[in-house]
């Protein structure tokens, strides 16, 4: 089957930063946390924020968002100190505001992108 969706990532510092718009399906949600794990394997940082920076149309399946949210299961421990959500239609920020209330690290929900990555840089200075 045929990926869906449209990703990338990138470090800023010790920022990690998934970009996801589209309509994921579980080929490609797959594909991309193969290659975000491999990029974090590399890194080996001591500690590291993620910041999932989304568009307004990202969606995926019930199958979809269950492995995004073992993602965030993982990142909480290994080494992860926080994590946020910037972008979010309404459905994706409620599904996952009540997901983050069972997450051991610091997590938040932002309107804009420049709000979220500030927030995660004050979780290294504490």
């Amino acid at each position: 089957m045929k990926e869906h969706g449209e990703y990338s990532f990138e470090w800023q510092g010790d920022i990690l930063i998934l970009h996801l718009s589209g309509s994921f399906n579980t080929q490609a949600i797959l594909s991309f946390f193969n290659e975000v794990m491999m990029s974090l394997m590399k890194e080996n940082k001591s500690q590291w924020a993620l910041l999932s920076s989304i568009d307004q149309g990202m969606m995926g399946t019930p199958e979809v968002l269950q492995i995004i949210k073992q993602a965030y299961h993982f990142a909480e421990g290994n080494q992860c100190i926080g994590a946020s959500i910037s972008g979010a239609n309404g459905i994706i920020a409620n599904i996952f505001t009540q997901f983050f209330e069972d997450i051991s690290y610091p997590t938040a929900i932002f309107d804009e992108h420049d709000d979220a990555i500030h927030w995660l840089q004050t979780l290294f200075k504490e």
